[in-house]
């Protein structure tokens, strides 16, 4: 691509200097940033965009790029914080939610290397955490029992609403995920509305784009309109949703992935009794499970914890902890 034949060239380690851009529009792939701006350095090798700031759809993103010319082939890295994304419209494309409102927070740090595409996704690593506070999710009118339709995500939304229930509340959403070699992992999602908790594990291999994830409901008040855990599996491009009772007896498996999660928000110093996804997480037994590295909480700070999360109140951008400039 652009930024391998740049950096192949030599130009990057002949150059130094300084400057500001800004844009009206900027079309990055799915994403469309309006009124960016953003400082460029180059110096000894290494081009840095920070700041990267604009106006995407859904709300403010701030981002930084790197590119070390240095390396062979060349790294980069690219950290993004969006506090404050209203991602209603993008799930009104599925077939069965009407309306959603609610404010997600989004932050992720990613590395690779500089070459084609296929290169480049094996190579990804990184991390990435979402989360919500309160929220409000309409459905579509559907007719009893719920279709779960294996070719529609919005199948799944019925893991979070009673029967006769089209309007439920959502208390908060958090999760977590890392990527190693191009493989997206879920070290734990868990989502509380009105209705339900719904804890959520698996894998989505960039590289061959395929996914295999695994959400498990448990009823808070009565029947689901599914009550059964679901897996969303197959081609990225086209999942297909079946309903997987047998999965029930695994769901020990979705406590296990939560850890993690639980260890990042204590690191935050978050307040338990405040928020309801830290009073969903699962305790951590006394005889912990071993944990690839450093818990997340106990690493140098990073944009993933900088950019804080939401707690479940009513405050239109509440926060349990960090910030976003």
């Amino acid at each position: 691509g652009l930024v391998q034949a740049v950096a192949d060239s030599g130009l990057l380690t002949l150059v130094n200097g300084t400057a500001d851009l800004s844009a009206d529009r900027v079309d990055a792939g799915p994403v469309t940033l309006r009124d960016a701006e953003a400082h460029l350095t180059l110096k000894d090798g290494a081009l840095v965009v920070a700041p990267l700031r604009g106006q995407s759809a859904g709300g403010p993103i701030r981002a930084s790029f790197r590119v070390d010319a240095h390396a062979v082939p060349a790294r980069l890295s690219v950290s993004v914080k969006a506090p404050m994304l209203a991602i209603g419209p993008a799930l009104q494309q599925l077939d069965t939610i009407e309306a959603f409102g609610g404010i997600v927070s989004f932050a992720a740090n990613l590395s690779t290397v500089a070459g084609p595409p296929e290169k480049m996704l094996a190579a990804l690593h990184g991390e990435a955490l979402l989360a919500m506070g309160e929220g409000r999710l309409t459905l579509e009118p559907y007719r009893t029992p719920f279709a779960v339709s294996p070719a529609g995500l919005g199948g799944l939304v019925g893991l979070l609403a009673a029967p006769g229930r089209r309007d439920v509340g959502i208390e908060c959403l958090a999760g977590r995920v890392t990527v190693d070699g191009g493989v997206a992992h879920s070290d734990g999602l868990v989502l509380v509305s009105e209705d339900a908790k719904v804890k959520g594990e698996g894998t989505v291999d960039l590289r061959d784009g395929r996914v295999a994830l695994r959400f498990t409901p448990e009823a808070r008040n009565g029947a689901l309109l599914v009550g059964e855990p679901v897996a969303l599996g197959g081609d990225l491009r086209a999942p297909v949703v079946t309903e997987e009772p047998a999965l029930a007896h695994r769901a020990s498996m979705s406590d296990v992935a939560l850890y993690p999660l639980r260890r990042f928000f204590a690191g935050l110093g978050a307040n338990y009794d405040a928020n309801a996804c830290l009073r969903s997480l699962p305790p951590v037994p006394h005889r912990r499970a071993r944990l690839r590295g450093e818990p997340i909480a106990q690493r140098p700070q990073t944009a993933v914890q900088e950019a804080g999360i939401p707690a479940a109140q009513s405050a239109p951008s509440p926060s349990l902890g960090g910030s976003v400039e």
